[in-house]
């Protein structure tokens, strides 16, 4: 079995080039809502791409992130179509772990499982993130 090294913690991506957030902008507040942990979300996409140093030529990818992240940030704060798609707004937030695939299970000879490896990538958040799929289903990387 080989080891991966996650090099890149949350500091270091903060700290890399390219990368203008000030760390003032993140959130400090533990939500126990999903509608301000959605809210909070929308703003802190919003303050990303405020941030992001300007260039001459703005790749449509770019243009498509933006005009997406301002949609996400109408639909979170529209009090009438937030009741839609947030069901579970009050209570305690499930695990997640976006990493979780294949090659994190550890199995015995009778291919039971017998351990999990590598919740690096772990958090609590509200129970809608089982809607969106994991970025390695969606065979491309996710940002940055």
């Amino acid at each position: 079995m080989d080891y991966i090294n996650h090099k890149k913690s949350m500091g270091t991506l903060l700290e890399a080039p390219g990368r203008t957030l000030p760390r003032s902008k993140l959130p400090t507040a533990v939500y126990d809502k999903a509608s301000s942990c959605f809210e909070g979300l929308a703003e802190l996409h919003i303050a990303h791409i405020i941030s992001q140093r300007n260039e001459a030529d703005i790749d449509p990818d770019t243009a498509d992130d933006f005009v997406a992240r301002i949609l996400f940030r109408k639909l979170v704060f529209d009090q009438e179509r937030r009741r839609e798609w947030i069901v579970h707004d009050v209570g305690s937030f499930p695990l997640w772990c976006d990493d979780l695939r294949l090659e994190n299970f550890l199995m015995d000879d009778s291919d039971n499982i017998v351990g999990v490896i590598d919740w690096e990538f772990s958090y609590t958040a509200p129970v809608e993130y089982t809607y969106a799929p994991p970025w390695w289903l969606l065979l491309k990387k996710p940002e940055g």
